[in-house]
């Protein structure tokens, strides 16, 4: 099942001159962040398949909070750079925390 957001849902958090912050809630209690220097308008998430198309790239970030029973959040950091290369490059990597106290 794809997950539709609709502008009503997009909840605008900061603005800034370099970024803007969206909690876009799809779900009750499931909230997807978007960190973004496009206008609220411009959001990907809200946007038809043939304005997706239309679109240029943006940069992102994902921010990913571990929540666990009886523990505390765990914030995961990457750090990683990226030749430009002038279009779309979709990666998702995950490195186990080798840092004293994660588990």
């Amino acid at each position: 099942m794809m997950i539709k957001i609709k502008k009503e849902q997009v909840v605008e958090m900061l603005d800034t001159p370099f970024v803007k912050v969206y909690d876009l809630q799809y779900e009750r209690n499931h909230h997807y962040y978007d960190v973004t220097r496009r206008s609220k308008d411009e959001l990907l998430a809200i946007q038809s398949d043939e304005e997706m198309k239309q679109m240029h790239p943006d940069a992102v970030s994902c921010v990913v909070i571990l929540q666990r029973p009886n523990l505390e959040p765990l914030l995961c950091v990457m750090k990683e750079y990226r030749y430009p290369i002038g279009r779309v490059c979709l990666i998702c990597s995950l490195r186990p925390c080798r840092k004293k106290g994660c588990k």
